[in-house]
């Protein structure tokens, strides 16, 4: 009795196999036959795989062919450059003799187009890949602000004047209207330039720029870009601020008169 209950579990057992089998085979054979007229496979059981994430998803996209370039521009402090021709004055004193001199030093003018070249590639290099959430969304403006910040603080502190620092007037105007539109940057341009002109005090043309900047900005885009546009108050007031938390002059470089030929000079009088 015992030997025909062995041989009937043996007999459910190999049963049981062959059906799971064959209904295997037959899941298999469905399948095949769905993906060959085309069908999409059937859904499954287990939770879907979500596909993976592109590798500039919810990051900054930086064009190193432009980034580069406008931090070479930026960061280079223009106070390398001045040479045994260049003097400097403190821009505290009369400058009513030295326009000209101002004005013929090519350095400014360089100055100038250097910084506006710099913040456009700056801007144009930096972008936000789609789908950017959380903090990710600032990470353009904090780079942005970034490099403003370190390139201003170069060019006032790298001076060869002792006890003193640059007064970038030319970098901060030409980085003002390389970052931001024409139409927010010229008011405030002309208005600090006169102010500071009309009362004598040049030091004056950085926080009336920064200040004019934000209400300018804040006029025309409203709330915005005022996160850009504390970055750029922040930029553009360093010179000001340094030159008194660090009591240093600030000097403005002007071209050194050409000394007369000595063969022209006059003859001392005979004695």
């Amino acid at each position: 009795m015992q030997g025909d209950g062995l041989r009937d579990i043996d007999v459910s057992a190999v049963s049981i196999a062959c059906n799971a089998a064959i209904w295997y085979l037959k899941i298999e054979h469905t399948q095949n036959k769905r993906s060959r007229l085309g069908f999409p496979p059937p859904p499954s059981d287990s939770a879907p795989s979500l596909p993976p994430l592109p590798p500039t998803a919810h990051r900054m996209i930086i064009d190193w062919l432009k980034f580069a370039p406008a931090l070479f521009l930026l960061l280079l402090p223009i106070g390398v450059f001045h040479g045994k021709k260049v003097r400097f004055r403190p821009i505290s004193r009369d400058w009513t003799d030295h326009w000209s001199q101002i004005l013929n030093l090519s350095l400014h003018w360089i100055d100038l187009g250097r910084a506006a070249l710099g913040g456009w590639l700056l801007v144009e290099s930096l972008a936000l890949s789609p789908g950017s959430a959380g903090v990710m969304r600032y990470s353009v403006l904090v780079t942005l602000g970034a490099v403003m910040i370190v390139a201003v603080t170069l060019q006032t502190f790298v001076c060869k004047q002792l006890d003193s620092a640059n007064a970038p007037f030319m970098f901060v105007t030409g980085l003002l209207l390389g970052v931001y539109p024409p139409t927010i940057v010229g008011f405030p341009i002309a208005l600090a330039l006169t102010a500071a002109a009309g009362s004598r005090v040049p030091a004056a043309y950085f926080p009336l720029l920064a200040l004019a900047l934000v209400g300018s900005g804040f006029l025309f885009d409203g709330k915005n870009t005022l996160i850009k546009l504390a970055l750029g108050f922040s930029a553009v007031i360093l010179p000001w601020l340094f030159s008194i938390m660090f009591s240093r002059e600030l000097v403005l470089t002007y071209r050194a008169k050409r000394r007369d030929n000595p063969g022209d000079a006059p003859l001392p009088p005979p004695r």
